[in-house]
């Protein structure tokens, strides 16, 4: 018998941008929390990032509070790999900085 500590979450970030898309987040999340209600644990946990950790407007207009600033994350902190570098200067992160997911807001969008 077994008595190790569950693993710890998996942990997803969304980085939310002016103009994102409000069902590919609410998909993405509501699929992460029905994945830990069919294991009966926490085994995925997302954060919501914005680039000044202020709440992001969507697309069709509803806003969304961040539970951080992206300029205040780093990788070892949501628990991701490398982005390619032309991914990271489009998220304006520092090399070697990275996120699991990102909503990318359409071009000439504005807030």
């Amino acid at each position: 018998m077994s008595t190790a500590a569950p693993a710890p979450p998996q942990r997803h970030a969304f980085v939310l941008l002016p103009q994102f898309p409000l069902l590919g987040l609410a998909g993405a999340r509501e699929a992460l929390a029905a994945a830990n209600e069919v294991l009966e644990q926490a085994a995925y946990a997302s954060l919501v990032i914005t680039p000044d950790g202020q709440p992001a407007r969507a697309s069709c207009g509803t806003r969304v509070a961040a539970d951080a600033a992206l300029a205040t994350m780093g990788a070892a902190a949501i628990g991701a790999p490398r982005l390619p570098a032309e991914a990271a200067a489009h998220l304006r992160l520092a090399p070697g900085e990275a996120v699991r997911s990102a909503a990318f807001a359409p071009a000439g969008a504005n807030a």
